[in-house]
């Protein structure tokens, strides 16, 4: 039985806020971005950031179309939350909790009234995982002639998806990578910016550059930023 199934068989309000999360106020929405060709003109969404202990916080944003069936996972700023959350009613792994993004995404599917196995696809907006972007580069290089689509199910970024997919009742059946909105440009560019807005930009540097030696890649090398990861899915069995 999955997480979805067991936690949204307990009696809990869609409007009701999981430990340490509220709503965003909308103030601290950031700029909406263009909208996909896959969405109708209005789709619904939630907005969600997290405090965690110590003054850590996150701040999520999910989105779904009922028109095409398509949950969409704009944004994710984990900062520095913790990876996963305790003290849930139901956890994935019992004494450990449940990923936090898988928290919240499936806690924003319920909201957004989404049943379990009820979606039919799932989008990654402008993919900006430095981790994500670097693999899949050197995956190009090693695999050239193979769908990109076919190559992301190995990054980080389909791992990522994966999970809350599954828990919601669903498996993926094909993957596709849309680079219609997507630039390329020196990675370097997207680690310093990401590196100069981090706690601890030495730290995050460090990460990087361990990412860059595992793929034999440099910070001067053009990437693909910014693209889409589609994941059309079904009802699991």
């Amino acid at each position: 039985m999955t997480f979805w199934r067991r936690w949204f068989g307990k009696r809990d309000a869609a409007s009701s806020s999981p430990p340490g999360a509220r709503p965003a106020p909308t103030p601290l929405q950031p700029p909406p971005l263009p909208r996909p060709t896959v969405l109708d003109p209005e789709p619904r969404l939630v907005t969600t950031i997290v405090e965690g202990p110590g003054g850590t916080s996150g701040f999520f944003e999910r989105a779904f179309d009922p028109a095409t069936g398509t949950v969409e996972l704009r944004y994710a700023h984990r900062e520095d939350l913790p990876a996963w959350m305790d003290g849930v009613p139901v956890p994935l792994v019992p004494g450990k909790g449940i990923p936090t993004h898988t928290y919240v995404t499936l806690r924003a599917m319920k909201q957004l009234g989404i049943g379990i196995g009820q979606a039919r696809a799932f989008r990654l907006r402008a993919i900006h995982e430095v981790a994500s972007i670097v693999h899949l580069d050197w995956l190009t290089a090693r695999h050239p002639g193979v769908p990109l689509g076919e190559l992301a199910r190995q990054t980080h970024s389909f791992a990522y998806a994966e999970t809350p997919i599954i828990q919601s009742g669903h498996r993926i059946v094909s993957a596709h990578v849309d680079t219609s909105r997507a630039t390329r440009r020196p990675i370097g560019d997207l680690m310093t910016h990401d590196e100069r807005m981090a706690a601890d930009p030495a730290a995050l540097r460090t990460t990087h550059d361990a990412v860059l030696a595992r793929h034999q890649r440099t910070r001067d090398d053009v990437m693909l930023i910014g693209y889409d990861l589609y994941l059309a899915v079904e009802p699991q069995p």
